[in-house]
């Protein structure tokens, strides 16, 4: 994993809302611990159709797909 120097932010200096979809929970949880703790908005999804459904409801500034 290469993490950025630079803060990912959204619209007005917002921190992103980030959609991270993965089938593995433990990389999940790592996910939205590590970006939540600098800040940003997490949205899970394990696998696409969760994904899809995650998307019908919000318009996430980045998508993490494995």
């Amino acid at each position: 994993m290469i993490l950025s120097p630079f803060k990912l932010s959204g619209t007005g200096g917002v921190m992103s809302q980030i959609l991270a979809v993965d089938n593995d929970p433990f990389i999940l949880e790592f996910l939205k611990d590590i970006l939540t703790s600098e800040g940003h908005e997490v949205l899970t999804a394990k696998d696409g159709l969760h994904a899809v459904d995650v998307l019908d409801v919000h318009t996430p500034d980045v998508i993490f797909v494995d």
